[in-house]
């Protein structure tokens, strides 16, 4: 396909049905489902297989992907890793902090969602309600 791979490394001739199952992933599923964390490594689950990815073993690293794709040394990859941790943990706190008051908005927008929509679509709004406190659930349980 000519896509350049951002992270980790290609689908090869190592690669078979009785090896560690292997993904490839764009770059937009890795940012949805795994955020800000690298996502090489990380292992998914489809079809009731768990797939890994893997890293390439090199002197520089394209960790976190940036426009320009800066290659990091190894100690600039430890380096930028503590203080990305170090924010996220500042954001949980805030978000923590912060989650009584996010969940009253979320309360009154849910209950004017609520009044707008016949019985049957209420039914279904619940749905997709407990389909986003699922995924909240997972995500958490990922961390």
């Amino acid at each position: 396909m000519q896509i350049p791979m951002l992270l980790g490394r290609e689908i090869d001739d190592h690669d078979q049905p009785n090896s560690q199952a292997v993904a490839v992933v764009s770059e937009l599923f890795a940012k949805t489902t795994f955020g800000d964390e690298n996502p090489v490594g990380r292992h998914l689950t489809m079809a009731g297989r768990i797939f890994t990815s893997h890293v390439k073993t090199s002197t520089t690293s394209k960790w976190p992907p940036t426009s320009g794709l800066v290659r990091l040394t190894d100690k600039q990859v430890v380096q930028l890793s503590a203080i990305m941790d170090q924010t996220r943990s500042q954001f949980r706190e805030l978000q923590e902090k912060m989650a009584p008051e996010l969940l009253a908005i979320q309360q009154q927008e849910n209950a004017k969602i609520r009044d707008i929509l016949t019985i049957e679509q209420n039914a279904e709004f619940d749905k997709l309600i407990q389909e986003r406190k699922e995924k909240q659930r997972a995500k958490k349980a990922r961390r």
